[in-house]
């Protein structure tokens, strides 16, 4: 079971960033906004590889070049 909610953890976690790099590429958001939104949200950002705020900027600034 344990595994099972890992693997949910991870789905939400892949699913906000795709929503947040979806929101900056068309301009609803800027990338320090969704940075700022981001650390409001409950994610389990360490499943996705990210482990600082500078590594979501990092990722939202490549996804969105």
């Amino acid at each position: 079971i344990m595994g099972k909610v890992k693997q949910w953890a991870e789905d939400v976690a892949e699913d906000y960033l795709d929503e947040l790099i979806k929101n900056v590429k068309n301009k609803v958001l800027t990338i320090d906004e969704a940075v700022a939104q981001a650390k409001t949200k409950d994610v389990n950002w360490d499943l996705v590889g990210i482990e600082q705020e500078y590594d979501l900027h990092q990722v939202l600034e490549e996804e969105t070049a």
